[in-house]
């Protein structure tokens, strides 16, 4: 019996239908498996991601750290450099001597016969020949001979070359305005010496402050008299007194400018009835930075009873 080829095709169609649905299913199934593997592949390269990333904030936390641990060694360095270079500036003990002895013989003590005008007019004068001193410009040979025939050096020398090592120190250059050496001087002051009273108010000379790193308000004022003084702002030395607090005396640097740029200030127009020259004199409290010189004002509270600009020569 023989197929009609109606029937013929037929069969070859379905054949046809089954081999084609049949490859059809191996690819889909082929498809399927490579998805598979293309997927477990994704979902592991993922966690891989994932764990590399966890990795990697890790090792970020840890470089911070260490960064942190770095730039604070090295702060310590440098403040271990500064220090160590700082230990270069103090006197030796001859020079400490040779100042004490002129303490006692020029350093004004009150006596009634002068009363506190004259106490008050002397005691600024002092100061600001110590101040001068130290830059060079005042001798004492009665006192100082003995130093210079031991060193075969000056005092006012040997203070001045400290003093110029000293505005090393502080990192002060040609270029820098007036107001900003002010603010680096302050800024030093304020972070390297620590107020301390005396018991016979004694005036240190400015290489002593430096040395011993503490001071009062009068040595606090003539050290930084001195500074101005050595970059080339003109300075004097106040004595000031506040009525309210039971006619308390207090020491501050007067400096010869006409501003200090942006930051606050109180002054005085004219001082030549205190024997300063003519023009606007700033008040600066040495205890304090530059930005909080009128904080609280403080300045304001005190009236000025002495000065003596530092002599030139």
């Amino acid at each position: 019996m023989s197929l009609s080829k109606e029937k013929k095709v037929a069969a070859f169609a379905i054949i046809i239908l089954v081999v084609l649905s049949t490859i059809s299913l191996a690819i889909f199934f082929y498809e399927e498996i490579k998805y598979d593997i293309i997927k477990k592949s994704h979902n592991d390269l993922e966690q891989n991601y994932n764990e590399l990333t966890i990795d990697y904030n890790d090792l970020q936390d840890n470089y911070n750290e260490l960064n942190d641990n770095f730039n604070e060694l090295s702060n310590d360095f440098d403040d271990l450099a500064k220090t160590i270079e700082y230990m270069e500036l103090p006197i030796d003990h001859l020079m400490e001597m040779t100042y004490a002895n002129l303490r006692d013989n020029y350093q004004p003590q009150y006596s009634g016969w002068w009363g506190n005008y004259y106490y008050n007019k002397n005691s600024a004068e002092y100061a600001s020949y110590i101040a001068a001193h130290d830059l060079g410009r005042r001798y004492w040979p009665d006192v100082e001979n003995k130093y210079e025939e031991i060193t075969g050096t000056s005092l006012p020398q040997e203070a001045y070359n400290r003093m110029t090592d000293l505005i090393d120190f502080i990192d002060i250059s040609n270029t820098d305005s007036n107001t900003e050496k002010i603010r680096k001087i302050l800024d030093f002051i304020t972070t390297w010496i620590t107020y301390q009273s005396d018991i016979n108010n004694e005036f240190l000379f400015p290489m002593e402050t430096i040395t011993f790193r503490s001071g009062d308000c009068d040595d606090f004022s003539i050290l930084a008299a001195t500074l101005f003084e050595k970059v080339g702002i003109d300075s004097a030395i106040g004595l000031f007194q506040n009525n309210s607090l039971e006619k308390k005396r207090h020491s501050m640097v007067l400096v010869h400018l006409n501003d200090l740029e942006e930051y606050g200030y109180w002054y005085y127009n004219d001082l030549t009835n205190f024997g300063l020259s003519s023009g606007k004199w700033i008040i600066l409290e040495p205890q304090a930075t530059i930005d909080r010189q009128t904080v609280e004002n403080w300045i304001q509270k005190w009236g000025l009873i002495a000065a003596a600009e530092v002599p030139n020569n």
